[in-house]
């Protein structure tokens, strides 16, 4: 929600995958997204990338979600989306 424009869309949804018995959770935004070169850096511990100039926050959410979501076995990955937007799916085990 930070870093999607007032009046500007978030979606959640969610899928079973059947083959690997997970939970896949994918949230989409219509914001700027992220620079590629900073792709990898996102879940890292204080990471502050360039679109987060300005606003608050430490850069510890994305790397605590990371760290509990590997804890239950799961992963967390993020995309920038082809219309514009970041994508962040979540799988975990069922």
């Amino acid at each position: 929600m930070k870093h999607t424009a007032d009046g500007g869309r978030v979606e959640i949804a969610g899928r079973i995958e059947p083959r690997t018995r997970a939970l896949a959770l994918v949230i989409r935004d219509d914001g700027p997204g992220v620079p590629e070169a900073e792709l990898a850096s996102i879940f890292e511990p204080f990471f502050r990338g360039t679109a987060a100039k300005g606003t608050d926050g430490h850069g510890v959410g994305l790397a605590i979600a990371r760290s509990v979501i590997t804890l239950h076995r799961g992963s967390i990955t993020a995309a920038n989306r082809p219309g514009g937007g970041l994508a962040v799916e979540i799988t975990l085990p069922v």
